[in-house]
């Protein structure tokens, strides 16, 4: 077990240990805690199972991601999501078909058509915009540039002998702002002038009528987890936490010019909304759930930098499953079969991890 995976359960089994330490002090009920419990745990397992199963070996990562893309398939057709009949490509089909957009990138990296590889995700990205699905779209988006991006240091190396301006942390962090404050533009200007459909341009003018605009219009529920978190931040507040109160702040969003009218999830329960793998984590188990997080944000990260500062075979996939985890960490539930699907995008980010010597690739654009 390499040093990198063993920081990963010891960090999650202090995720654990710090859900069990708040359900005891907050006296959760059974079924909440146990699900809550079993959410942690499942992850976790899942994450060691997988590591095993494809042990750094390419094939056996391509063979996995392909299983994922099949099993989406199969489940739009056979149990699909309720939503599906108003929106089939956000709801159902967006997921698998990104799937076999990568895996066409990830034949065309290895048969050398590096720039046709990074053209692939931009265009599932630009489809997904147009057919609203923002967030499907944004991720593919950044995974094509990152794709482009590792493609021209590694032309570079070929032709020059030597990479081109190497991409820290810092420098990788400014370049991601820049580029998603022209995504943010660009969209703003095409949703809110109609270019988009009337549908998009709806949601569009709810969601960005606010005081904090389109970046918390869609995900309003990080202002109660916010709130959440500032009462308890050591000691989360248990399994599948319920509070009203939280849901009344949100229910006060009007103050800040959103209009909570179009948000009827508000009403089903009195579930703490997180709506974020990280806040989600922090506001149900505490401190060691955000430490847990916050630590795999580092590593998608450093395995992004990786890809972008050497080749890697895998570089296609491990680029998608990246930007989609950035997403899901900060702006997506954590649950259901997403605790394999990122135990798998998890597995699939350490590949970068185990490349020692750097791989010299003939590009050809």
């Amino acid at each position: 077990m390499n040093r990198l995976t063993l920081v990963i359960l010891i960090l999650g089994l202090l995720w654990l240990s710090n859900q069990v330490i708040t359900d005891i002090v907050r006296e959760s009920a059974f079924l909440d805690y146990a699900r809550g419990w079993a959410n942690i745990s499942v992850f976790l397992m899942a994450f060691y199972a997988i590591l095993r199963l494809i042990d750094f070996r390419e094939d056996r990562a391509i063979w996995f991601f392909a299983g994922l893309t099949c099993s989406g398939l199969i489940k739009y057709i056979y149990f699909p999501h309720p939503n599906v009949q108003f929106d089939p490509w956000k709801w159902g089909l967006a997921g698998p078909v990104a799937g076999i957009f990568i895996l066409v990138s990830y034949g065309l990296w290895k048969i050398k058509r590096c720039y046709l590889a990074a053209v692939m995700p931009l265009l599932f990205g630009l489809l997904s915009i147009y057919l609203g699905a923002r967030s499907a779209g944004l991720v593919a988006i950044l995974a094509g540039l990152i794709i482009a991006i590792s493609t021209y240091q590694t032309k570079t190396k070929t032709t020059q002998g030597k990479y081109g301006r190497h991409l820290n942390i810092w420098k990788f962090i400014i370049l991601t702002c820049l580029i998603l404050a022209v995504i943010y533009k660009g969209y703003g200007f095409l949703a809110h002038n109609g270019y988009l459909g009337w549908n998009a341009q709806y949601i569009y003018d709810i969601q960005s009528s606010g005081k904090y605009g389109l970046l918390l219009g869609g995900r309003v529920e990080i202002l109660a987890s916010i709130e959440a978190i500032k009462d308890s931040p050591f000691i989360g507040h248990g399994s599948w936490a319920k509070n009203p109160k939280y849901k009344a702040y949100l229910q006060q969003l009007n103050n800040l010019g959103y209009n909570t009218v179009k948000m009827p999830w508000l009403d089903d329960s009195d579930l703490i909304p997180t709506h974020s793998y990280l806040f989600g984590a922090w506001v149900n188990a505490g401190i060691a759930g955000a430490i847990f997080w916050c630590f795999i944000l580092w590593l998608v990260i450093r395995s992004i930098l990786l890809i972008i500062n050497r080749y890697h075979p895998l570089t296609p996939l491990i680029a998608f499953m990246a930007t989609t985890s950035l997403w899901a960490i900060i702006f997506s539930p954590f649950g259901s079969d997403e605790r394999v699907k990122f135990a798998f995008a998890l597995v699939l980010l350490l590949q970068p991890f185990a490349i020692t010597v750097n791989k010299q690739v003939a590009v050809k654009s």
